[in-house]
């Protein structure tokens, strides 16, 4: 196309996509979805002294 940013007709399978960010604001995924857990989460250790 002559403008990459002009919407048309012509579609891809992308197969797994990791979306992350503040700004996603609704995925629907035609084959379901899987939750996993945050993997940016620091695990706490606390240990007694």
């Amino acid at each position: 196309p002559d403008d990459p940013y002009k919407l048309n007709q012509d579609t891809r399978m992308l197969g797994l996509v990791v979306c992350r960010g503040t700004s996603v604001v609704l995925i629907c995924p035609v084959d379901g979805m899987e939750s996993i857990q945050n993997p940016f989460i620091q695990q706490e250790s606390y240990s007694a002294t």
